[in-house]
C-alpha cells in the first residue's frame, strides 16, 4: 500500500471514529427528548433535567475523543497535500458542524434545580423555574441533533461508499442490497439516508460494484470485473443455443426413434426452430416494452429502470434472465405439445405472453397426466 493509500485509510477511519462518537451522542439527546412525550408537564421537566445531567459525563468524555480525531484530521490534511486538494473542505465542514453542536449542546442545570433527595423524591424547590429550564433544554438538544445528523452525512458521503461497496461484494450478482436497512446505524436519519444514495446514485463511479435504485432505496450488486460481466452474456447465449437444440430433438427424435404418433410431422424440424426463434422474439419485445414504459414513466416508485444500461441490466438479471429462457423451453413445448406446428405469429404471441401461456400449458399439461394415469389404473 502506498503513502497515499495508507494516508486514504486512515482519513477514513479518523472519519468513522468522528461518525460513531457523534452518533454517541445523538443516541444521548433522543433519550432526554424521549421525555418531552409525558403529559405530567412537572414531571416530565423532572426527568429532562435529570436525564441530561445523569449523561453529562458521556458528552464530557465524547466531545474529548471528538476533538482528538479532528485535530488528526487535520493535521492529516496538512502533511498530505492530495488528501487536502480532495478533502480539505469537507473536513472544514465537518467540523464547522461539530463547533454548533457544541454551542447548541443543552447546558447543565444548575446544581440549585433539584439540588436533592429525600428517600426516593427529588425536593422541589420551583417547578416553574424546572419547567423553563427543561423547555431551554429541548429546543438545545433539538437544534443540537440536526448539527449532529449534517455531521453523520457530511462523514458519510466521505465513509459509504466504500462501506457499500464491501457489503455488496459479500452478496451474489443481482441480489439487490437495501440500502436503509444496510446503512440505518451509521445513518439514523432517514431523510440522511435518502439524501446519501440519491447522491451516490448520481455518480456511479463511485460504486464499481454495484448498481444504485435511489426511488426503491436498494443497490444491485453488479461484478466490477469486465470479464465476469461478459461471462453473463455467455451464459445466456448458451442457455439460448441449448433450447435451439431442444427444438432440432424435438423435431427429430420421432424419426430417430420410429414413433408412431409423434406430435411434430417428419421434416417439420426448420419450422420448430422458426416457431422457438419467434418466441425468443416476442419474450425480447415484451421485456423493451416493459423497459420503455418505466423510462417514461414520472412515477418516483418505478423499479430500476433496464433502459438506462441494458448491458448493465442484462449482467445485474442473468439469473432471471436464464430462467425465463428456461420458461422459453415450456412455451416451446407447450405450443408444440397442444398445435404439433404453429406459425410465426403464434410463436410471437406466445413469447410476448410467455408467462400466462406456461401457467395454461402446465394446467392443461397436469389435466391430461391425470386422466391418462387415471386410465392406467382402471386397465
Amino acid at each position: 500500500m502506498s503513502v497515499d493509500q495508507e494516508s486514504h485509510a486512515r482519513l477514513l477511519g479518523l472519519l468513522r471514529d468522528v461518525r460513531a462518537e457523534v452518533q454517541n451522542l445523538r443516541t444521548t439527546l433522543m433519550e432526554v427528548l424521549g421525555k418531552e412525550l409525558m403529559n405530567d408537564v412537572a414531571m416530565r421537566a423532572r426527568e429532562i433535567i435529570t436525564t441530561l445531567r445523569a449523561r453529562q459525563p458521556i458528552y464530557d468524555r465524547n466531545v474529548k475523543q471528538i476533538n482528538v480525531r479532528i485535530r488528526e484530521l487535520r493535521s492529516l490534511m496538512n502533511s498530505t497535500a492530495s488528501l487536502y486538494s480532495r478533502y480539505g473542505d469537507d473536513i472544514t465542514t465537518i467540523e464547522n458542524f461539530w463547533e454548533r453542536v457544541t454551542l447548541n449542546w443543552p447546558p447543565p442545570p444548575a446544581k440549585e434545580i433539584i439540588p436533592e433527595t429525600v428517600g426516593k423524591e427529588a425536593v422541589v424547590i420551583n417547578p416553574d423555574e424546572e419547567i423553563t429550564v427543561a423547555n431551554f433544554i429541548l429546543r438545545c438538544a433539538k437544534e443540537a441533533v440536526d448539527d449532529i445528523d449534517d455531521v453523520i452525512y457530511q462523514t458519510a458521503l466521505l465513509t459509504i461508499p466504500e462501506r457499500l461497496n464491501l457489503q455488496l461484494e459479500q452478496i451474489r450478482i443481482g441480489q439487490a442490497l437495501d440500502f436503509h436497512a444496510a446503512f440505518k446505524n451509521e445513518i439514523p436519519n432517514d431523510e440522511g439516508r435518502q439524501k446519501i444514495i440519491e447522491y451516490l446514485g448520481a455518480r456511479p463511479v463511485l460504486i464499481q460494484n454495484g448498481v444504485i435504485d435511489a426511488s426503491q432505496g436498494v443497490v444491485f450488486h453488479a461484478s466490477s470485473s469486465f470479464a465476469r460481466r461478459r461471462l453473463s452474456y455467455l451464459f445466456i447465449t448458451i442457455t439460448i443455443m441449448l433450447g435451439a437444440l431442444i427444438a432440432v430433438s424435438v423435431g427429430e427424435l420421432g424419426n430417430l426413434l420410429n414413433l408412431t404418433e409423434w406430435i411434430t410431422v417428419p421434416g417439420g424440424t426448420p419450422n420448430l426452430l422458426v416457431t422457438y426463434l419467434f418466441i425468443i422474439v416476442g419474450a425480447t419485445v415484451h421485456i423493451g416494452i416493459d423497459g420503455i414504459k418505466q423510462a417514461r414513466s414520472n412515477d418516483p416508485k418505478q423499479a430500476f429502470l433496464a433502459i438506462d444500461d441494458w448491458f448493465t441490466w442484462i449482467h445485474i438479471h442473468e439469473r432471471g434472465i436464464i430462467m425465463g429462457i428456461v420458461s422459453m423451453w415450456i412455451g416451446f413445448l407447450g405450443l408444440v405439445f397442444l398445435t404439433g406446428s404453429a406459425d410465426w405469429q403464434t410463436a410471437f404471441l406466445v413469447g410476448y405472453s410467455l408467462d400466462s401461456f406456461v401457467d395454461i400449458f402446465l394446467q392443461r399439461f397436469n389435466t391430461n397426466i391425470t386422466s391418462k394415469s387415471s386410465r392406467v389404473k382402471v386397465v
